[in-house]
């Protein structure tokens, strides 16, 4: 903790290589975390649209820092494990990434019932 209390804050939150929140990865409207949105075609089954998939099969994004979780994984919400902190590494490349560090690390702390 001492490490990351001595870490230089950015101005903004396109440049920093590491990313820290303590916002316990709270998802759904509003929130960082945000349900990948369903795809508007008309050839795509109506019951494969992430909405309509069960928890353990939806996908999930950090609309903030253009980054996707595995389906079903929870972060800091699963409450089957203690854990302390979460890294994301699936993140969003190319033009919808635009303004984002290349080299960006997210670190979540997680709050501990």
């Amino acid at each position: 903790m001492d490490a990351i209390g001595s870490l230089t804050p950015a101005s903004s939150v396109e440049s920093p290589d590491i990313r820290l929140f303590c916002d316990n990865d709270d998802a759904g409207p509003g929130k960082r975390w945000q349900l990948v949105p369903d795809i508007e075609d008309a050839s795509i089954p109506v019951t494969a649209q992430n909405c309509r998939k069960s928890p353990q099969d939806q996908q999930w994004w950090d609309h903030i820092n253009k980054l996707y979780r595995e389906p079903g994984d929870t972060g800091c919400q699963d409450k089957t494990v203690d854990t302390f902190a979460y890294t994301f590494d699936i993140r969003v490349k190319g033009e919808k990434a635009a303004g984002q560090n290349i080299n960006r690390e997210v670190i979540v702390v997680c709050a501990i019932d």
